[in-house]
């Protein structure tokens, strides 16, 4: 079953614009529609992030997905378009690629098994150290090191970092073991997994047990390409990111974001709709539709969510091996009145978590 509108959902749309657009229309839950022209916002959130870093802990929360999207950068990403079920909302293209610190013109070049990826030129970090190959192939030599779980996607293709070749300090090439027309591979140098890191920033904070700086980097910021760094932290109650001028797409038009803690749905859904905040993620189905019908409030839907709630049976073990057993329970649950009576009619039945709009 995939939701319509969930949280996981909501927080990709809405922090992802504020890098790319500077737009707060993209609300995660709901936003304040005079918020658009604001350079410093307010969003209320159920809690802060407990790391800053993807080796650090492979906890895929809202929280930690938020800082790790604004503060990290890929070589690649997915373009935005409009929403066809929100217009004022917008939304990644997964089936779609462009150049984030690869060239905008010309990001990459595919020949056979190899991918050669051009990295834009004069880009900095948070901290202000320059993009280069090296960072690159360092940040997958960190990835392998810590066995991210991500790269079991990229386990028929890329199986060390041998594989890639530093050509210049502007060129680094992927000798992947075979090629799949980049439906996986370019995905994967788009995702979370695929985020770069400043080798030289990194290496300052390392020590002999760890090398890699994962422990330092957990808690600290201002060692990615993303487009905002963590400038101060109040443990429980709220976290404020603010723009990076060196950002490879330019500087965002929101300056400041502040996450404010507010734990309750309905508090949350109340400051939002006093104008005390400008967004507010997280909302449960029954505070969403009751914010639909102020005339000063987006609620935004969208068409095909990456955010889906599933039910994992281990199809190898008995019971579940046997297919009649996992075609009862299909049918066992009430999936209609979950949808209706759980989710208020903000979610749609899904026959597999692959979204249709994705190619191959």
């Amino acid at each position: 079953m995939r939701t319509k509108h969930l949280i996981a959902v909501a927080a990709m749309a809405v922090t992802a614009a504020f890098a790319f657009t500077g737009c707060a229309g993209s609300s995660g839950g709901s936003s304040s529609s005079s918020s658009a022209t604001k350079s410093d916002i307010t969003v209320a959130v159920s809690a802060l992030a407990t790391t800053y870093d993807w080796e650090a802990a492979q906890q895929f929360t809202n929280e930690n997905f938020t800082v790790i999207s604004q503060t990290q950068a890929g070589l690649l990403t997915n373009p935005y378009t409009k929403s066809t079920t929100t217009p004022s909302v917008q939304q990644m293209d997964f089936t779609k690629y462009q150049g984030l610190l690869a060239d905008g013109k010309k990001p990459y070049t595919i020949s056979g098994n190899d991918y050669t990826l051009h990295l834009r030129k004069n880009v900095k970090s948070q901290a202000g150290n320059p993009l280069t190959a090296e960072d690159v192939k360092w940040s997958f030599e960190r990835k392998f090191a810590f066995k991210n779980s991500g790269l079991a996607a990229l386990s028929p293709y890329l199986t060390s970092p041998d594989q890639i070749e530093v050509v210049d300090d502007h060129t680094v090439t992927f000798h992947f073991h075979n090629s799949d027309s980049g439906n996986i591979i370019l995905a994967f140098l788009a995702g979370m997994n695929g985020r770069i890191y400043d080798k030289t920033e990194l290496l300052k904070h390392a020590t002999g047990d760890d090398p890699y700086a994962v422990k330092w980097s957990a808690n600290h910021s201002g060692w990615g390409f993303g487009p905002y760094t963590v400038t101060s932290v109040t443990p429980d109650q709220q976290m404020v990111l603010t723009a990076s001028k060196n950002y490879a797409l330019g500087e965002p038009i929101v300056k400041k974001v502040t996450l404010k803690v507010v734990a309750n749905s309905g508090t949350r859904a109340q400051l939002l709709r006093a104008g005390s905040v400008d967004l507010a993620e997280g909302l449960t189905p029954t505070d969403s539709n009751a914010l639909s019908s102020a005339s000063n409030i987006v609620v935004p839907k969208v068409a095909n969510p990456i955010e889906f709630a599933d039910l994992a049976l281990v199809s190898n073990k008995a019971p579940f091996n046997d297919e009649k057993v996992r075609q009862a329970f299909r049918y066992a649950v009430p999936y209609d009145k979950i949808i209706k009576q759980i989710y208020k009619g903000r979610a749609t039945d899904r026959q597999s978590w692959f979204r249709p709009s994705i190619s191959g």
